[in-house]
């Protein structure tokens, strides 16, 4: 299975933030009197990543971009940078937005990675 790019040519990719969040989703039933009910919606939760770069190179996006449209709809491998745990994901976007500033040579990216 592929691994998340976070380094190219043994250097390693800035990630400016990182956004972890566990979710586990509910089923909620509201009743006449005012009182709800919930229960799991699954038996397991799952976690979202989202990475925010900036000050990335050109080749840093051609391998970022060049990942995305490979294994888009695909799982990989994400290792957290903080925990160096390993997690099955797949993107959780449609589109790979690159926004170019300072005069076309700063460029910030944010990629959002879902848990399988």
């Amino acid at each position: 299975m592929a691994y998340y790019p976070q380094e190219l040519n043994g250097q390693p990719i800035y990630i400016k933030s990182l956004k972890v969040a566990t979710n586990k989703k509910v089923v909620k039933s509201d009743y006449d009197s005012g009182y709800q009910q919930q229960r799991p919606k699954f038996t397991r939760a799952y976690k979202t990543f989202e990475l925010t770069y900036d000050i990335l190179t050109d080749p840093e996006v051609q391998a970022l971009n060049t990942f995305f449209e490979d294994y888009q709809g695909l799982s990989f491998i994400f290792t957290n940078p903080i925990t160096y745990t390993e997690h099955t994901v797949m993107f959780d976007m449609e589109e790979f937005p690159v926004t170019y500033q300072s005069g076309l040579v700063r460029r910030d990216l944010g990629v959002k990675l879902r848990e399988v």
